[in-house]
């Protein structure tokens, strides 16, 4: 009963309470985390906060990719358009 209480000082891995406490009272044991219509445990619903945070992060990281990828592209246009002007000259 002790491992569904306490946790261990060096456990870094954060674990649905629901499945714990599936897993004690009623032997179910295919429980992964808090099922979706349900209200989330503590520890779900921070993984899912920070789940959110990570998307966000890499939909800005992507505009910004695109963004760099796009004024390179720019860059260049002006370069071959400046050197073919001085080839015309």
């Amino acid at each position: 009963m002790t491992r569904f209480i306490k946790s261990d000082e060096n456990d870094t891995k954060a674990s649905c309470r629901r499945v714990m406490l599936n897993e004690y009272l009623n032997e179910r044991k295919n429980r992964r985390r808090c099922e979706e219509k349900k209200e989330k445990c503590d520890v779900c619903n921070e993984m899912m906060k920070l789940n959110e945070k990570k998307i966000v992060k890499n939909a800005i990281q992507k505009k910004k990719r695109r963004s760099l990828m796009q004024n390179e592209r720019e860059l260049n246009l002006m370069k071959r358009q400046k050197y073919d002007s001085q080839q015309h000259e």
